[in-house]
């Protein structure tokens, strides 16, 4: 397996389903809104970052980042919005976006790789990968 950095824009639209299908599980799983169109729109406008997990030329899994600026900590991190690989494509192909993403993470200076997940799976995974929980994040629903 091999992850590559995709800018061509029929390669983008080529693996366009794979988007849309990683935004609709992601939104089932963690009930929070992933909506597809306008992610590729990022992408294509330069704002997000697609890597594209391929086995030889067939695209396994799509994983999309950005570099942040981090207010408290005063350096650039990287952020991955999105992490996908097909069900059944095993742990190299997460290896490989993963890895992907880090070293995006080297060539943009920053200093660490980011992600955010409500699965509590994520949890041991992340650990396995070498992650570290950053921070808890608190949330309270404002009603009218």
């Amino acid at each position: 397996m091999n992850c590559a950095p995709v800018t061509d824009t029929a390669e983008i639209q080529r693996v366009y389903p794979l988007i849309a299908e990683a935004c609709l599980r992601v939104a089932t799983r963690e009930g929070e809104p992933f909506f597809a169109p306008s992610i590729y729109a990022d992408i294509m406008a330069g704002r997000w970052a697609l890597f594209v997990v391929y086995d030889r030329a067939t695209p396994m899994g799509v994983f999309v980042c950005r570099a942040q600026s981090d207010p408290r900590a005063m350096t650039n991190k990287m952020f991955v919005l999105l992490a996908y690989t097909l069900p059944g494509s095993g742990n190299a192909a997460l290896s490989a976006g993963f890895a992907a993403c880090k070293q995006y993470a080297l060539e943009c200076r920053c200093s660490h790789v980011q992600f955010a997940s409500k699965r509590i799976g994520w949890a041991r995974r992340a650990q396995q990968m070498g992650y570290k929980p950053a921070h808890q994040l608190y949330e309270l629903e404002v009603l009218p």
